[in-house]
């Protein structure tokens, strides 16, 4: 018996995967009408109760002007001004999100070159028409002004269109508008049995259940099925360690996301909450166990860059499970493999930037349907397009 009903039933697709990606992809379905379950297993680890939650139209490294790859982020950026209409409607309003903007920082010697080349390249973007809003230069005294606690010796560079997000909030409201809508939650582990015949079929606790499509969007649990389907490009956790602090007084809510060329950043949420961090553990496979190792690395880091921090308060550390893919870009479409399953996964550290969009996508694909955005640079019959691409920032949400 799953969360909301037996298991023996008959569903038109279903989600294998609760995070932000599944969640996204059963509103969708539910939306247009189809019978649609999201089983989700409630393992430790989920990247979307974990991540930052930065979503932007933009990250720190690789080669961004690809025209494919910024029309596909941008995309998702519009979307989100959709999906948080569509909540609103339905009296949610307030799910975490909040449009703050963004200072990159330049925290070493070697980051002020990449500082001119990231104004560069935003110069490009906003040619191609990525919604940016406001690009300009911020001097110490700027920097501190938003964050007292940051280093007075520090150069940025504010990007205006950048929101930070609470992913167990946001995936929550998901949650409760694609069941009002008629979606079923189940809890349970799914096993996506791979036939011969181009015909996938579905075990949940070792009950069968039946459906007309699959959607796999289990993140970093994807790899033993995208193996048994034949996808070339692997999916592997990346382990992050995210530190949540409370800075007594501040009014942190307010404050944009401070980013950094090192991988380190920070976020301000409501009720002194401020966010910073976090590890790339691709080595530690699925050991959710927060570590002294990357305690340290987090804390430390932090403490060099904004060393008025060190009076806050230690609240919690997160951890959670980055599904990266082989080449860094997401997988989503429907392999060769298989007539009824449709991937969406591998989202990597862009996973609550683009989640929403990918999962609206795949729904889509699961129904037969035109889909709303073209993603045909992230098959995954694809080979690896590269080690090294845009898509791999590791500093985004």
């Amino acid at each position: 018996m799953g969360a909301d009903g037996p298991r023996a039933a008959d569903f038109d697709v279903v989600v294998v995967g609760g995070g932000i990606v599944g969640t996204s992809a059963g509103l969708r379905c539910a939306s247009l009408g189809a019978r649609v379950a999201v089983v989700d297993a409630g393992l430790p680890g989920q990247a979307t109760a974990a991540g930052a939650g930065i979503v932007s139209p933009v990250g720190l490294s690789g080669d961004e002007t690809s025209r494919a790859w910024t029309t596909l982020v941008a995309s998702a950026i519009s979307h989100y001004d959709r999906l948080l209409d569509l909540l609103s409607e339905a009296g949610m309003s307030d799910v975490g999100f909040s449009r703050v903007g963004e200072i990159v920082v330049a925290t070493r010697d070697m980051d002020a070159p990449l500082l001119e080349d990231l104004a560069a390249r935003l110069a490009i973007l906003a040619e191609l028409g990525i919604p940016l809003g406001r690009v300009e230069r911020l001097d110490p005294p700027d920097l501190v002004g938003s964050w007292p606690e940051l280093r007075t010796d520090l150069h940025g560079l504010f990007i205006e269109n950048v929101a930070r997000m609470d992913g167990r909030r946001m995936g929550a409201a998901i949650r409760d508008l694609a069941r009002l809508r008629g979606a079923t939650f189940l809890d349970g582990h799914a096993e996506v049995d791979v036939g011969g015949d181009h015909a996938c079929s579905l075990r949940v606790d070792d009950q069968p259940v039946r459906t007309g499509a699959i959607v796999l969007a289990a993140g970093a649990w994807s790899a033993p099925t995208l193996r048994a389907l034949g996808v070339r490009t692997a999916v592997q956790p990346v382990r992050g360690q995210i530190v949540h602090l409370d800075v007594a007084g501040a009014r942190t809510e307010v404050r944009p996301v401070v980013n950094t060329f090192e991988g380190h950043y920070f976020l301000g949420f409501p009720e002194h909450r401020v966010v910073t961090g976090g590890t790339h553990e691709p080595e530690a496979g699925f050991d959710h166990r927060v570590t002294a190792e990357g305690l340290h690395s987090v804390l430390s880091k932090a403490l060099r860059i904004a060393p008025g921090l060190g009076a806050g308060t230690v609240l919690e550390t997160r951890v959670g499970f980055r599904p990266r893919s082989a080449d860094g870009y997401p997988l989503v479409g429907r392999p060769g493999a298989s007539d009824n399953v449709v991937v969406a996964t591998g989202l990597g550290s862009w996973g609550l930037t683009l989640g929403p969009m990918v999962g609206e996508v795949a729904a889509e694909q699961a129904l037969g349907l035109p889909s709303s955005i073209e993603l045909d640079l992230l098959t995954p019959d694809r080979e690896a397009i590269g080690v090294a691409t845009a898509a791999q920032s590791p500093d985004v949400g």
